[in-house]
């Protein structure tokens, strides 16, 4: 969680080991599953959103929640091994078209570029990663293009599974976000 759930400029950093993190994140222990939602819950309602032309409260920010999952086992020698997991949970704010937002100028114009930016840097980083798995070629893959790429750059590459849930409007005022929304999952 950012530090009193503030607004800040995030600086996303690399450990000695290589580990991605946020700057001015602390970490909190919890022991149960209503602890976890209730810190989720918290995140959720720090969140911005912001009226828009297509959406009463559209969410102008991704969202991140990350779980470190450890395990502990002890071998036949009394040895004691943990195991971490990261876990990432994203609700990404969704593209929006200009015309159909309404908003041509002004902060909600500026927010609806950076997430649009970022969601085609998540695509690109995505399509590359799935080239390069397809054609089995050494191509470099820049996770650094955006914040978003470079937090998620152990969950896209890797050993690791990923899983993808869209919300698609039925619509068919919203033709054009849905077909845009299945393409890119």
């Amino acid at each position: 969680m950012l530090d009193q759930l503030q607004q800040t400029k995030l600086h996303i950093r690399e450990d000695k080991k290589g580990a991605t993190y946020l700057e001015n994140c602390t970490e909190t222990h919890v022991g149960s599953i209503k602890e976890i939602m209730d810190l989720i819950n918290r995140g959720q309602d720090a969140r911005h959103v912001s009226a828009t032309g297509m959406n009463r409260e559209s969410s102008r920010s991704h969202s991140v929640f990350t779980a470190y999952i450890n395990t502990t086992t002890i071998n036949e020698k009394g040895q004691k091994a943990v195991r971490t997991s990261r876990f990432h949970i994203v609700d990404l704010a969704g593209s929006e078209r200009v015309n159909d937002t309404g908003n041509t100028a002004g902060e909600r114009f500026k927010e609806l570029c950076k997430i649009n930016q970022s969601l085609s840097y998540l695509g690109k980083v995505i399509y590359e990663l799935a080239e390069k798995g397809d054609k089995n070629k050494t191509s470099f893959i820049n996770f650094r293009q955006s914040k978003l790429t470079h937090l998620l750059k152990d969950s896209l590459g890797g050993n690791a599974k990923t899983v993808m849930i869209c919300t698609l409007n039925p619509h068919m005022s919203a033709l054009k976000e849905t077909l845009s929304t299945l393409k890119f999952a």
